[in-house]
């Protein structure tokens, strides 16, 4: 089997089909209650904890909720950033297929460089969608630290889990190797062995991270 560089990354299937990966899983793990969403002309609101339902209910356990749907997903579609963000997004209960295909080149390390890891990435797009201003107004100090603070907290965390942000490093770690994604040899030979299980294991705790993050509150 033999796959063109960048769709080797991904089944040949559309776009639609991919988005709404994860349904098994989901209804296993019904999503939480939806974010507000807000308008392009929205003021930002301020950085707060999101709503949960209710202490000890479906929405105290999003976290792992987004981990194991990141992780399914990893493994049946691929791509560290996508399917980061797509298990975040389908635990906090949000539907942005737009959101989706912005993060499809975070994958393998920024467009599979193996620079900073993609699933690192997929986490912290979670947090600007999230968390981030509404509409194009212009950065001041007070709208820019909270989510900087939130953001650096995750880059830490992950960074002290994993002994590294980039790709081809934490690979390294894990598997004792690392895979050039450009290479559609490489990808093949990543996507047969177990080591694609070490990958969605990351892939799955970033999920959780960028959750716990935007909940911002413990049960």
């Amino acid at each position: 089997m033999s796959f063109p560089v960048m769709g080797a990354l991904y089944p040949r299937m559309g776009m639609r089909e991919r988005y709404s990966a994860g349904r098994t899983a989901e209804a296993r793990h019904p999503p939480s209650a939806s974010i507000p969403r807000h308008g392009l002309n929205t003021p930002t609101p301020p950085l707060r904890p999101l709503s949960r339902a209710g202490s000890g209910s479906a929405g105290c356990d999003a976290p792992r909720r987004a981990r194991e749907l990141a992780r399914e997903l990893e493994l049946k579609y691929f791509g560290c950033g996508p399917m980061a963000l797509l298990g975040a997004f389908r635990a906090l209960g949000i539907e942005d297929e737009g959101a989706l295909r912005a993060s499809m080149a975070m994958v393998g390390g920024l467009a599979g460089t193996g620079e900073t890891c993609g699933a690192l990435i997929g986490a912290l797009m979670v947090i600007g969608y999230v968390r981030g201003r509404r509409g194009l107004v212009r950065a001041t100090p007070e709208t820019e630290r909270p989510i900087l603070e939130v953001g650096s907290r995750i880059v830490n965390e992950f960074r002290s889990e994993f002994g590294s942000l980039s790709c081809r490093d934490i690979q390294r770690r894990l598997l004792g190797r690392s895979y050039d994604l450009r290479d559609p040899r490489e990808v093949e030979e990543l996507h047969s062995s177990g080591d694609v299980e070490r990958c969605a294991d990351v892939v799955g705790r970033a999920a959780e991270m960028a959750v716990e993050a935007a909940l911002g509150e413990p049960c």
